[in-house]
């Protein structure tokens, strides 16, 4: 009988402590996963590209990934079109989202860089056309 109720006791402090570690966990990740999330948010980038949208400026995306066009269709409402060096017609004030790597393309091609991001490990240039 004495054998029963220790090992009663023994589930009960093993089931204490478990619970203990989640909560203890729990608090840690809660804490902590909202300085990650900053980092890796297109939050910030496209709430510019929202606040120029408004003053009558158009964004393209410039061969966005799937998370890239996903954010933006997530955060600005509407499928942002792709820009096409050999289709699209580069008019005043439009905005090109694109990777850093493909800026000295954009730049050779009469784009100034006006702003630029950086998420995760990519920078992004936001390219607008005078």
């Amino acid at each position: 009988m004495l054998a029963a109720m220790r090992r009663k006791h023994m589930a009960k402090v093993a089931l204490g402590l478990l619970a203990g570690l989640a909560m203890t966990y729990i608090s840690i990740d809660t804490a902590a996963r909202p300085v990650k999330n900053k980092s890796k948010s297109y939050h910030n980038l496209f709430k510019y590209c929202e606040q120029q949208i408004k003053t009558g400026k158009v964004l393209y995306l410039y061969q966005p990934i799937e998370r890239e066009s996903g954010a933006a269709l997530f955060y600005l409402g509407v499928n942002c079109p792709q820009f096409d060096f050999k289709i699209t017609k580069t008019i005043p004030d439009m905005l090109v989202l694109t990777n850093k790597k493909h800026s000295e393309l954009f730049l050779k091609s009469g784009f100034k860089m006006e702003k630029e991001f950086k998420l995760r490990h990519r920078k992004y240039w936001i390219m607008k056309y005078e």
